[in-house]
């Protein structure tokens, strides 16, 4: 009885494992749309090449779309650590998308891999 209980937890353990994963992938594709619908808009475009190029060391770029493909973002440079411009492009965003106009569910999250990878 205690091999059956066993095999049964393993094949539990399996099946919610391969559920996690899923779930992670699913989620994993949806930032990457997200990302990509995002770098499409021209105005976004223009946004991350002046933090490219901008001499600044510390700079920050967050942003937020939802399902409808409304989006809000947040930028920041010229401040004394990356800690303080990650928060200040992340605060600037948020205060964007909980304003009336927008009022998107999801969180900002800060994307800086645009400024210094793409």
């Amino acid at each position: 009885m205690l091999k059956i209980f066993f095999s049964f937890t393993l094949i539990m353990a399996g099946i919610f494992l391969v559920f996690l994963t899923s779930q992670k992938t699913k989620k994993i594709n949806a930032i990457e749309r997200d990302i990509a619908y995002l770098l499409s808009e021209t105005i976004i475009q223009d946004r991350l090449e002046t933090l490219k190029t901008s001499m600044n060391e510390h700079k920050a770029f967050a942003a937020v779309i939802d399902d409808r493909n409304v989006y809000v973002y947040g930028f920041s440079f010229a401040h004394s650590t990356q800690e303080l411009a990650d928060l200040t492009a992340f605060e600037k965003c948020e205060k964007i998308r909980k304003s009336k106009g927008f009022n998107i569910d999801k969180e900002c999250i800060l994307l800086n891999e645009l400024i210094y990878n793409h």
